[in-house]
């Protein structure tokens, strides 16, 4: 998964997937079908946190509260160029 300690995560707290609006995990399931990510929340931002079964590499997909992508993070663009 990505690295811990970095900046997108230092501020974040798990959730409980039922904590989610449901146009965040709708959004997300759409996009991602079959897998279930561990969902944290920062502020007014929902993360989706899980492993990409093609690349095998930590992914993340900051939502807003209206399920609308903000950014997306994979374990690749945390190590050092």
């Amino acid at each position: 998964m990505l690295v811990a300690g970095t900046p997108a995560l230092a501020q974040t707290k798990e959730i409980d997937p039922k904590q989610v609006p449901k146009a965040v995990r709708d959004n997300f399931t759409k996009e991602n079908p079959g897998i279930t990510p561990a969902w944290k929340t920062d502020g007014k931002e929902y993360k989706a946190f899980f492993t990409d079964p093609k690349t095998k590499l930590g992914q993340v997909i900051v939502y807003d509260i209206k399920g609308v992508v903000q950014h997306k993070e994979n374990a690749l663009e945390d190590l050092p160029k």
